[in-house]
C-alpha cells in the first residue's frame, strides 16, 4: 500500500489482536488499536462485529480523523468496516464494493443466495458476473474453485480472495479494503453513498421437521407463479426473483422453522413480497398437518 492510511482497528479481544494491527503497521498505516488484547472472555465488546457492538469504534474513527475503522469477529475470519464519517457499512454494501472492484476486468464473483441484489448491480456494471451458491463460506470457497472466480464473499463479512487462498480471512479483507480505497482514490463514505439502498424484511414460520421436506417441494412449485418470477434458483431452499425484488424461502438449519427473506426497492414492496411468501408457506403447512 503506497498511501499512509490512518486506521482504527477493533479486534474485539479476539484472534485478530495479534495479527491485524501488526500487518497494517508493516504496510505503513498509522494504526490506532482498541480491544486488541487477546482475551477469550471478550470483555471489550460482543464478539459479533455488528453495528450495535461497534459504537466505540465509530466514535474513535470520528475523534481521530481516521480514514477507516476495521473490526473482526472472535476468530477473525470476517471483516466489518466503519467509514471515515463514523458510519457502519452494511455487509451487503461492503460485499458489493469489493465484488465490483475484484470484477473490474470482467471476472466472475461468487456470493450466497441471501445476498442483496446490489451485488449483482455493481458487479454487472463493472463488466463481471455473479454466481450464487448455498449459504456458508465453505460453499463459497468450493464454488470459487469450481468456476475460477476472482472473488467470493457473504454479507456476514466473510470475504475470500483466491489470489491468496480459499479461506475467509479478516486481516486480509482489511488489507484488500485499503488497497481498493487506494486504487479508486476516494473515501469510503463516497463509495457507499453512491450505492442504492434496498429494504429487507425477514420472517420465520414455525414448521415441524417431519413435514418440512414436503412443504419445501410444494413452495418451490408454487412460489414462482405467485410472484411472477423472472428467475428461480433452487440451490439452498428456493430464491425467486421478480421485477419487484426477490424472496428466499429456506428451512432453518438450527430451528424447526422456515425462514423467509425478501428484498425490494422500498420497504412496502419488501414487506408485500415477504407476506405473500409467508401466507403460501402457512397454507401449505396447514394442508400437510
Amino acid at each position: 500500500i503506497g498511501r499512509r492510511f490512518r486506521v482504527v482497528v477493533d479486534c474485539g479481544n479476539g484472534a485478530g489482536s495479534a495479527i491485524t494491527p501488526a500487518i497494517l503497521r508493516r504496510l505503513g498505516c498509522d494504526v490506532v488499536g482498541i480491544n486488541c488484547q487477546m482475551d477469550g472472555r471478550f470483555p471489550g465488546r460482543g464478539s459479533e462485529p455488528s453495528r450495535e457492538n461497534l459504537s466505540t469504534l465509530s466514535s474513535v474513527v470520528r475523534e481521530t480523523g481516521a480514514d477507516l475503522g476495521v473490526a473482526h469477529d472472535g476468530d477473525a475470519d470476517r471483516v466489518a468496516v466503519i467509514d471515515e464519517r463514523g458510519r457502519f457499512v452494511e455487509g451487503d454494501k461492503l460485499l458489493a464494493l469489493l465484488a465490483g472492484w475484484a470484477a473490474k476486468s470482467g471476472g466472475k464473483v461468487v456470493t450466497t443466495v441471501d445476498a442483496s441484489m446490489v451485488v449483482d448491480e455493481i458487479v454487472e456494471k463493472a463488466g463481471g458476473s455473479v454466481i450464487r451458491t448455498k449459504v456458508g463460506d465453505v460453499s463459497v470457497a468450493c464454488e470459487i474453485e469450481k468456476t475460477g472466480a476472482c472473488f467470493g464473499g457473504e454479507p456476514s463479512g466473510a470475504m475470500i480472495f483466491p489470489d491468496v487462498h480459499l479461506a475467509p480471512d479478516g486481516p486480509l479483507g482489511a488489507v484488500k479494503v485499503l488497497k481498493m480505497l487506494e486504487e479508486v482514490g476516494r473515501p469510503m463514505s463516497e463509495l457507499i453513498d453512491e450505492l442504492p439502498s434496498y429494504a429487507v424484511v425477514r420472517k420465520k414460520v414455525n414448521c415441524p421437521r417431519q413435514v418440512m421436506e414436503a412443504l419445501m417441494r410444494t413452495v418451490t412449485d408454487r412460489l414462482p407463479d405467485l410472484l411472477r418470477a423472472t428467475k428461480v434458483l433452487e440451490i439452498d431452499g428456493v430464491r425467486v426473483e421478480s421485477d419487484r425484488g426477490w424472496v428466499l424461502v429456506r428451512p432453518s438449519g438450527t430451528e424447526p422453522c422456515i425462514r423467509v427473506t425478501a428484498e425490494g426497492r422500498d420497504l412496502e414492496t419488501a414487506a408485500d413480497l415477504a407476506e405473500r411468501a409467508v401466507e403460501l408457506v402457512e397454507r401449505i403447512r396447514g394442508a400437510l398437518l
